[in-house]
């Protein structure tokens, strides 16, 4: 599946990352293979939004990842505490979900 991993402009701190994916993935399929890379660690959390649900997971004091802002985007935040090594790590496993589906 291509995507486009991008920073997200609006963050100052470059935290935040933007994965445009296409085709758009089924959102329930992403998040279990999210779940499945994070050993079942991510707590899910939905957001009701005029006309869509918008998932959130996350991996605590690591990450968060967003689903259903923007049709086939995935948004990354990095939580400040994080190492280079973990916030790389969080990518590859982002990644490699998105080249499974």
């Amino acid at each position: 599946m291509p995507y486009e991993r991008r920073p997200n402009p609006r963050c100052l701190r470059g935290l935040q990352f933007i994965y445009h994916v296409e085709p758009a993935p089924e959102v329930a399929r992403l998040v279990d293979g999210l779940q499945a890379a994070f050993d079942d660690q991510l707590v899910v959390c939905e957001e009701p939004w005029p006309g869509r649900t918008v998932v959130r997971l996350i991996a605590r004091f690591v990450a968060e990842f967003r689903l259903g802002e923007r049709h086939g985007e995935v948004l990354v935040n990095h939580r400040v505490n994080t190492t280079e090594e973990q916030r790389r790590c969080t990518e590859e496993k982002l990644e490699s979900v998105l080249d499974r589906l």
